[in-house]
């Protein structure tokens, strides 16, 4: 008679569990119905032997997600702002690159927002009108941390957009609050839109090692600092630059501030915040509440509150891409 391990028995069952769930979630989700049945399947020496570019394309799982990403730009409200979203999703060139490097560096460096030792602003580039990559090939990450393998910012980025449009209609349809749908999906979009530049390809298929700026990962600010070169909106900036952490509290504030300094520098803007007349909308904003601590060299410090839409951020709608 053949013996049956606990091991066995419990993997066989579990196993047995799963199928009618899966079949079951690729019937409502596209990105489960691309993974249960693969256009075509492929062994693991043909991917072995594959590009991570090439792997990436090949995914279906990584294709359908791009398409829910670009699905849900497709839906943003107002067209300029849809326009331009559509625009950098499809190639998320980075225009910030035609910067003067050294003079950015040496702002940066003068208000302690990256490493004295840096010697450099920008990953590598070859021309500032094209991205490195498409944006369906970049990982969501660097090795040891999220969604790190061919076509991870897609999967990772279409998870938080469709996690965004849901939470904006829960908000309507339970408490009746109307949230800003193209500033929470849009900022959600492109919140990490440079990481096809930071984590690109190297030629022994590992990705590049990302550094730090302004306290965080380097695409981060880099992503916000293209968004305002662009001419995106303010709030939208505001949006895209909450993705990492949000003001709700003064050490919270601080970060985001110092994010939106560190990209305003780069993206060529000379005053990001007014420290005159109160935004209109500061009763709504959580970060008005709080006083604002730790950045710069005066007493007061602007505060989230306070951003201006006559800034250069703060157009109503987006510019044509520069």
């Amino acid at each position: 008679m053949t013996q049956i391990s606990r091991r066995s028995l419990f993997g066989a069952a579990a196993a047995a569990s799963v199928l009618p769930v899966a079949s079951g979630l690729a019937a409502f989700s596209p990105i489960a119905a691309a993974a249960a049945a693969p256009k075509k399947a492929r062994t693991i020496v043909e991917i072995a032997a594959m590009s991570p570019v090439d792997m990436a394309r090949e995914s279906d799982v990584v294709q359908t997600s791009y398409e829910i990403i670009r699905a849900a730009a497709g839906r943003l409200r107002d067209p300029e702002l849809r326009k331009a979203v559509l625009s950098i999703i499809e190639n998320p060139a980075p225009t910030i690159a035609s910067a003067d490097q050294s003079a950015v560096l040496a702002a940066l460096k003068k208000e302690g927002l990256i490493a004295a030792g840096r010697t450099s602003v920008f990953p590598k580039f070859s021309d500032t009108t094209r991205s490195p990559q498409p944006t369906w090939s970049a990982p969501g990450s660097g090795y040891g941390s999220h969604h790190a393998y061919p076509g991870g910012l897609c999967t990772h980025v279409a998870l938080n957009v469709v996690s965004a449009e849901s939470l904006v209609a829960a908000y309507d349809n339970i408490d009746g609050l109307k949230l800003d749908f193209d500033h929470a999906v849009g900022g959600e979009i492109l919140h990490d839109l440079h990481k096809p530049w930071v984590f690109q390809w190297e030629a022994d298929n590992a990705c590049r090692k990302e550094e730090a700026l302004a306290g965080t990962g380097e695409h981060h600010v880099l992503s916000i600092a293209e968004s305002i070169k662009r001419g995106l909106p303010a709030e939208f900036v505001v949006a895209q630059a909450c993705a990492h952490e949000h003001p709700g509290s003064a050490s919270g504030e601080a970060q985001v501030v110092g994010w939106l300094r560190a990209a305003a520098i780069i993206a060529g803007v000379d005053k990001l915040f007014d420290m005159g007349r109160p935004h209109r909308r500061r009763r709504q904003d959580p970060a008005a509440a709080a006083p604002h601590r730790g950045l710069g060299r005066t007493p007061r410090r602007p505060r989230l509150g306070h951003l201006r839409a006559r800034l250069p951020v703060g157009r109503q709608g987006p510019s044509k891409p520069r």
